[in-house]
């Protein structure tokens, strides 16, 4: 198996060498705003799942798009919403969407029960990810099949991430 890579948010480099192991490689160096950072948390937690239970885990733009390797987790953020705010700065909550792609011959609901718990268990597991934030609500589930790619299907996962930032400056929380 070739080695394989996942380029973060933040231009880290995760490196899958015969998808066994993750190495951290690099970092771009500079500050990463705090929705940059929250999304590089998910992606490198969720990364533990490689080769396990995905062949891949990245972050998204397009929610068409799809993964030459299957299974794969693909993680779309959303528009913010200004919730709160005070003279320090500012309370945001956003939508965080995880598409869990699969393929079976045998049975498509099997494998997207078997991944759509070890997603949760990993999201869930660190709620406040760090400090940065705190994943308000979700984990409720949308399961799908794609009628072009039979039999590829899987699930929707949605979460809703809410974080602080100080006012004028989006690289602090408070």
């Amino acid at each position: 198996m070739p080695t394989s890579y996942i380029l973060t948010a933040s231009g880290q480099r995760l490196t899958t060498e015969a998808g066994a192991r993750l190495v951290l490689e690099s970092s771009n160096g500079t500050t990463d705003s705090i929705k940059k950072r929250i999304m590089d948390r998910l992606v490198t937690n969720l990364s533990a799942l490689i080769p396990s239970k995905f062949r891949g885990v990245t972050r998204e733009m397009d929610p068409l798009a799809a993964s030459e390797k299957l299974p794969a987790l693909m993680i779309y953020d959303g528009e913010e919403t200004e919730i709160e705010k005070d003279h320090f700065g500012r309370t945001y909550n956003f939508p965080v969407v995880f598409k869990i792609l699969a393929q079976s011959e045998r049975n498509l609901a099997a494998k997207k029960d078997e991944l759509v718990p070890e997603v949760q268990r990993i999201v869930e597991g660190e709620i406040q990810l760090n400090g940065l934030a705190n994943i308000v609500e979700g984990g409720t589930e949308q399961p799908f099949i794609n009628e072009l790619g039979k039999p590829v299907g899987g699930a929707l996962l949605f979460y809703t991430v809410q974080y602080r930032r100080k006012l004028g400056d989006p690289y602090t929380t408070y």
